[in-house]
């Protein structure tokens, strides 16, 4: 996830240096490298989000489900209007949705990124 997070400071960082018009090869290697950071952390995020629901996986996965769906398109949404001349709100949004990820898993962690084995509990 501050892998995750770093990515998107990186890419805001560039395309702010490039007044919000990076070249097309630095805009798509951003993106490229930032949707490959999200299709790791997003399964991993899933599996631990269920872990505690032992019992009732089935239902809980399917709340996370729409809950990640329509929040992520209503999110989307957001930044989306901003998006005219330049890629600036994509990169700020990026950024934005990553750090409250990461701040959310450190309040749901208890402030730490301590891996914990759930067999030693």
């Amino acid at each position: 996830m501050i892998t995750l997070v770093g990515c998107a400071s990186v890419f805001t960082l560039v395309t702010a240096a490039t007044g919000g018009v990076p070249r097309f090869g630095v805009w798509f290697g951003g993106v490229t490298v930032y949707g490959a950071l999200t299709t790791v952390v997003t399964p991993t995020a899933s599996a631990l989000a269920m872990q505690p629901m032992e019992r009732v996986a089935g239902t809980a996965s399917g709340v996370y489900g729409v809950i990640t769906l329509g929040g992520g398109a209503a999110l989307a949404n957001v930044f989306d209007r901003m998006i005219e001349d330049t890629v600036t709100p994509m990169a700020v949004g990026f950024l934005v949705y990553a750090s409250v990820a990461l701040l959310l898993l450190l309040w749901a962690r208890g402030g730490t990124l301590d891996v914990v084995d759930p067999d030693t509990r």
